[in-house]
């Protein structure tokens, strides 16, 4: 009896990725730092679809904080679109706390196929989830 375990990404693979542009949150100053806010949530509120799960049981492991996590939730109730469980991440908003997040997750949950589109996660998951298929999802699209 398969006994898969699938788990998706949620930005860049289920929904449209936020451009964000090539400036770092950093760098910017509280006027800009608002305005990034604001735009993040417009985008968390109205994100498109990209793709469907196309299996009826599977989790959704995403980098979001807790902050966001409502916002998350209403956007998957409106989208009709249903995991077994969401996994926010309660690590940090870094990007090694994200991965950190992914790997735990995964490993503990035992997934067997996650979705991924950050070639940096993606690496990293590939590399350190041994019993894991880490599918790369490129401008949206399932290779």
């Amino acid at each position: 009896m398969n006994k898969e375990r699938v788990g998706y990404d949620l930005d860049g693979v289920i929904c449209e990725v936020r451009d964000m542009g090539n400036v770092s949150y950093r760098r910017l100053n509280s006027a800009q730092r608002r305005e990034y806010i604001v735009n993040k949530i417009k985008h968390y509120k109205n994100a498109k679809v990209l793709n469907r799960p196309i299996e009826r049981r599977f989790y959704i492991i995403t980098g979001r904080t807790e902050k966001y996590a409502q916002l998350t939730i209403d956007w998957l109730r409106v989208n009709h679109i249903v995991p077994i469980k969401l996994y926010i991440n309660m690590v940090g908003g870094r990007a090694q706390d994200h991965i950190k997040h992914k790997l735990d997750t995964i490993n503990e949950l035992k997934i067997t196929k996650y979705y991924e589109d950050s070639k940096r996660v993606y690496s990293k998951l590939k590399q350190e989830c041994k019993h894991t298929e880490i599918i790369y999802v490129e401008n949206g699209e399932i290779r």
